[in-house]
């Protein structure tokens, strides 16, 4: 996980909202961070509204070939639950 000062970068939560990361480690670093870090947890529902939207968008243009990852991404578990 590359960080700007404390915080996950932009770079890395589009990452994971996109399934980029697959690496066991940082994925663990990155989840353990938002369990923590209330702004970054505003700033990942951002990125996840934004890939959603992109996602809904994208799905109505019938020739357009995207990669498999941005069509299948993780949601955003909320803080605190199992």
């Amino acid at each position: 996980m590359r960080a700007s000062g404390r915080h996950i970068s932009d770079h890395d939560l589009d990452r994971y909202y996109l399934g980029m990361i697959r690496e066991e480690r940082e994925l663990a670093v990155l989840e353990e961070h938002l369990l923590a870090c209330s702004d970054c947890v505003a700033r990942a529902q951002q990125t996840e509204d934004l890939v959603d939207e992109l996602r809904v968008a994208l799905s109505s243009i019938d020739d357009l070939q995207c990669e498999p990852a941005f069509r299948k991404a993780p949601r955003l578990r909320a803080v605190g639950s199992a």
